[in-house]
């Protein structure tokens, strides 16, 4: 027995190429990065990487921020030289690891060597979900880091950045390993036993480069600029909804945050910069802050969105109602997108008002003696969950909704809400009845492309024909 080792270069890097083996059996592998192209998409190209796979970032135009980073896998690229020493050997086994997972290796792309083995180069993919991936290695959150960049580009007036998109480069920081198994000629003992050949291992890590890339940011400047239009002037239309719209009929429990959100069509002289000034007002006088858009030429824009908390729960199980309402657990209520005039004056220009309604489902309490106070009790029920969604295709989702509670459910129904250039279409799926603790894949067939949609969001038994441990852990964002 005795240690061979021998050096390759491959690309301007020597790479040890041999492991501990026996004299007559030895694995050869090197392993190199294959430049791309690795794409960012979107007109990025500054600086545009040639070496290293991405991860995306979309810009959600309703919330006006980046919250999560795009689903899918990392791609990855590669040059391999993976062999045996002798022609008697035979190639065993060639895996491939990405940060600790395993990944499919695409080894019939490669040109087979005598003596065992493969050259060449080759794709792979992680099969594991990107944000799995990112937690084991040393990167900051991609949706943190975006945020902060658009903060910074928008304070400092770069607008056309942003709005273009960028890439940031982590280098050394994705762990790619590969490994080679080689076996020596099985041998023919006294008595007709058959020895298994020497096994030879060899084993390289190459750290690969990541790109962050941070889609477009709908961001517009927000000041300087002229003045907003006179009363009826320069605005066509404005327009509210609750979103998602789902929410504007409401039924589970409370309290509950209603977010409100708008656009604005506005004509104007190209390349006039004109400054629109608008607030959102609910039923109970609650106003907010003013906003400040500033809009070139004729242009239609979503409006930054506006949260409210309705439904403050009593102690017997009764809900407040500020405001309009039809009864203890019903709100009845409306909220109105205000555009103003001028530059300081609060004279209204042009509105738009939405109605929506909450229906607060009550909280269950045991029975106890007339002199001391209700508790909420612990109720044996069935509490359904969606767990996870998957992409099965561009425009299919696998669902997986979960009974987490201690008794079977009922069939119920699941939506999918798809949000997009403010139209919101919305589909239905059938979910089985579930026994206590277990799951069901749901195939969702949207019909329209999963990545053209600014929002995708996900609500279980709704409406509402399950009664559950919980009732306000049933819906899921996708995006």
């Amino acid at each position: 027995m005795k240690t061979i080792y021998r050096f390759r270069r491959i690309g301007g890097i020597v790479i040890c190429g041999v492991a501990a083996a026996t004299a007559t059996v030895v694995a050869q592998l090197s392993i190199s990065l294959k430049p791309g192209p690795w794409e960012l998409r979107d007109g990025v190209g500054d600086p545009r990487p040639d070496i290293g796979p991405i991860v995306h970032v979309p810009f959600d135009d309703i919330q006006r921020r980046y919250h999560q980073i795009e689903t899918g896998q990392l791609d990855l690229r590669m040059d391999v030289d993976a062999g045996c020493n002798d022609k008697g050997n035979q190639f065993s086994d060639l895996s491939l690891e990405v940060a600790g997972y395993p990944a499919a290796l695409r080894v019939g792309v490669l040109g087979k060597k005598s003596g065992g083995g493969f050259v060449g180069n080759t794709s792979a993919a992680t099969k594991v979900p990107i944000a799995t991936t990112l937690e084991k290695l040393d990167v900051p959150d991609p949706v943190a880091t975006c945020n902060k960049d658009l903060e910074t580009f928008v304070a400092g007036r770069q607008y056309g950045k942003a709005q273009q998109g960028w890439a940031r480069l982590y280098d050394r920081a994705l762990p790619v390993t590969m490994k080679l198994r080689c076996q020596g000629p099985d041998k023919k003992k006294f008595g007709g036993f058959v020895d298994p050949g020497e096994i030879s291992e060899s084993s390289r890590t190459v750290q690969y480069p990541l790109w962050v890339h941070c889609r477009p940011a709908k961001v517009f400047q927000t000041t300087g600029g002229g003045k907003a239009p006179a009363h009826g002037t320069g605005v066509r239309e404005a327009r509210v909804w609750v979103n998602p719209k789902s929410d504007a009929s409401y039924r589970g429990g409370c309290p509950k945050d209603l977010r409100f959100g708008g656009s604005i069509e506005y004509t104007a002289a190209s390349g006039v910069d004109t400054a629109i000034r608008y607030r959102y007002r609910t039923h109970d006088n609650e106003t907010s802050e003013i906003y400040t858009l500033h809009m070139t030429g004729s242009d239609t824009k979503h409006l930054r969105s506006w949260q409210r908390t309705f439904g403050a729960a009593g102690s017997r199980g009764s809900v407040a109602a500020a405001g309009a309402g039809t009864g203890k657990r019903v709100i009845d209520g409306w909220v109105k997108l205000e555009v103003l005039d001028g530059d300081s004056g609060n004279n209204i220009a042009a509105d738009d008002r939405a109605e929506f309604s909450l229906s607060c489902e009550p909280q269950r309490t045991t029975s106890v003696p007339p002199d001391t106070t209700p508790v909420v009790a612990t109720v044996s029920l069935p509490d359904l969950v969606i767990q996870s969604a998957v992409e099965r295709d561009a425009r299919t989702l696998s669902i997986q909704v979960a009974n987490v509670g201690a008794l079977p459910t009922s069939p119920t129904v699941l939506q999918l809400f798809y949000h997009r250039s403010g139209q919101v279409m919305k589909k239905s799926y059938p979910v089985p009845a579930l026994a206590a603790n277990r799951t069901a894949w749901i195939v969702a067939s949207v019909g329209s492309p999963l990545a053209a949609a600014n929002q995708i969001l996900l609500r279980v038994d709704d409406p509402s024909s399950v009664v559950e441990k919980d009732e306000t852990n049933n819906g899921y964002k996708v995006k």
